[in-house]
């Protein structure tokens, strides 16, 4: 009889383990990997970085133009979508990306011009992009500057 209960026991303790092994793998499984599938994720995002946003272009005369390019990079791990690019205004003021989509380690250039013909005084351009990065979804690249009437 007492060697009876003994393999009980043996095979209850057995029984206790292997829940206790079962319990801690699920609890891995749901308390950490999420934790781990969310870093990877974060870990394959894009990442807009430019140089320089802002530009001052200095004086100009109201005859003259000014023209600028922009080097966007994507340092992220994943594909830098540029969704729309929008101007502060139209007419006299233009910009070109040359690539809407730009593969990790790669660059884009946004070229713009400027025509100072209807502008006097303080000169204010922007353009306005908006991407797929998680971080900055929305990029500003700006050029400022005076315009000074020609003088007859």
């Amino acid at each position: 009889m007492g060697l009876v209960n003994l393999e009980g026991f043996v095979i209850e303790t057995m029984r206790n383990t292997h829940a206790i092994i079962y319990f801690s793998v699920l609890f891995f499984a749901v308390a950490v990997c999420p934790v781990q599938a969310a870093e990877t994720t974060a870990a394959k995002t894009p990442r807009l970085v430019c140089e320089k946003n802002i530009v001052d272009f200095g004086t100009k005369k109201t005859t003259e133009s000014f023209k600028h390019t922009f080097i966007i990079y994507n340092t992220g791990k994943a594909v830098l979508r540029v969704k729309s690019l929008r101007l502060s205004c139209s007419g006299c003021f233009e910009a070109v990306i040359d690539k809407r989509e730009i593969k990790p380690g790669e660059c884009a250039k946004l070229e713009t011009a400027v025509d100072l013909k209807e502008s006097e005084g303080k000169v204010r351009k922007a353009v306005i992009l908006t991407t797929n990065d998680p971080k900055r979804p929305i990029a500003w690249f700006r050029l400022t500057g005076k315009a000074e009437a020609v003088k007859k």
